[in-house]
């Protein structure tokens, strides 16, 4: 059971191992979507225009020239092509979302387990459990890991896991492809992945393109220049973090513009965290696999001040995820 209360803060590499794309394949698997199939989806159910729009094609064109670090990196600063690049998000991601993928015993760094069973306690204090999740991603993997996790632990049924699922926060800043709960009026299936193409109906077809466009439309673009006014996702995860007794940061790339709309929270938390150790156990950890010394130094310099950049680089792990939480413990020590 997890006591102190503990904030993971999660971006793409943190559903890498459940078979999600980091930016650069996100932004190649998007480069690759077909412009009259974001031409089909954005027409649904208007009057569709004979030959697909000149702004379909723009879109690709600005967003491979742009370099742009991620694709919310490029929608934030071009915001015509909000409903396109949304469209594009969904058809992609909605793909990679397979199911066995969670279960898959030769997955090496299943964080969701190390967490799960840090979570694992007699159903009556399940909810006394403290940890939330702020997620920079779209996927829905960590809740229907959650969901299941909790299910087939404790014998519920859907209804029944789904609201224990309801107990731990998942906020996703950008939102996310829908709701998995069916009795949600945002509930998009899990597992359009483990669907072939070949073969299916234009019914089937025109249903699947109904699923992208519902699950486009719950993606949020923020424009960069409003920062985080008005955001709901970004409201709450501020909270979230402002309240932390520990923060995890997994498969996070700590870009400007997403550490920029979580200031001053995040900042204030670090700083009153980052040295503090609960016995032996830290209170701040986080990857930062792949990521060279300058850029280490570049993160500290980001979310801590200068007078405890050094510890801050210290709970900074050159490790994968599973890996981090073994290494520090952070999740399992009281």
């Amino acid at each position: 059971m997890i006591h102190k209360n503990t904030v993971f803060v999660l971006g793409a590499g943190a559903s890498y191992p459940y078979g999600f794309p980091l930016g650069v394949k996100l932004r190649q698997d998007i480069m690759k979507v077909p412009a009259t199939y974001l031409h089909d989806v954005k027409f649904l159910d208007r009057p569709k225009p004979i030959a697909v729009e000149p702004s379909t094609t723009e879109f690709f064109q600005a967003f491979i020239e742009s370099k742009a670090p991620s694709i919310d990196a490029f929608l934030a600063n071009r915001m015509e092509f909000a409903e396109i690049g949304r469209i594009a998000i969904a058809k992609v991601l909605l793909g990679y979302e397979v199911v066995h993928r969670l279960f898959d015993d030769a997955n090496d760094d299943d964080w969701y387990a190390a967490v799960f069973n840090a979570i694992r306690c007699p159903r009556e204090h399940l909810g006394s459990n403290k940890v939330s999740f702020v997620t920079f991603n779209y996927d829905r993997s960590l809740e229907l890991a959650l969901w299941s996790f909790l299910r087939h632990t404790y014998k519920l049924t859907d209804d029944e896991a789904w609201t224990a699922t309801a107990q731990f926060p998942i906020v996703h800043v950008y939102g996310s492809l829908g709701s998995l709960n069916p009795q949600s009026q945002n509930f998009v299936p899990y597992g359009l992945g483990g669907l072939r193409d070949s073969g299916i109906s234009s019914a089937d077809e025109q249903h699947r393109q109904r699923l992208v466009t519902k699950a486009a439309a719950q993606i949020r673009v923020i424009p960069e220049h409003r920062g985080d006014q008005h955001s709901e996702g970004f409201d709450r995860a501020k909270k979230i973090i402002s309240e932390a007794e520990r923060l995890v940061f997994l498969g996070f790339a700590f870009d400007d513009l997403n550490v920029t709309r979580l200031s001053p929270d995040l900042q204030g938390a670090m700083n009153a965290i980052v040295d503090a150790l609960d016995g032996d156990a830290p209170r701040f950890a986080g990857t930062v696999f792949g990521l060279r010394d300058a850029e280490i130094r570049r993160v500290a310099r980001l979310i801590t001040p200068a007078s405890k950049r050094l510890s801050t680089m210290q709970g900074l792990h050159a490790m994968r995820s599973t890996d981090m939480l073994r290494h520090t413990g952070i999740h399992i020590c009281d």
